[in-house]
């Protein structure tokens, strides 16, 4: 599948791993996306950059990076990266008009 910002939402429910664009959550206004250093299908050296540049565009996004995880953290239970629902919830509730 081709994976860009145009790609429907029934798409990413089914493919949330969006290529390599990682897990990138809408609404596509604003953007929140949680990954990991050891993530050999996602780079999250490049979803960085690409989430600095959707802030310098004037679009809010948030990115949390979490060390030594591996693909698919899941809930992130018992691990550093429990917690990050609870993030990106603030964050979408951040966002509402």
């Amino acid at each position: 599948m081709n994976w860009n910002e145009n790609t429907s939402i029934d798409a990413v429910i089914a493919y949330p791993s969006f290529g390599d664009w990682g897990r990138l959550i809408f609404p596509a206004d604003e953007g929140y996306y949680s990954g990991s250093t050891n993530d050999g299908i996602a780079s999250y050296r490049t979803m960085e950059r690409r989430i600095a540049a959707i802030q310098a565009n004037g679009t809010d996004a948030m990115i949390e990076v979490f060390p030594g995880l591996s693909h698919g953290f899941g809930l992130g239970t018992g691990t550093v990266a429990e917690g990050w629902i609870d993030n990106a919830v603030a964050f979408w509730q951040s966002n509402m008009n």
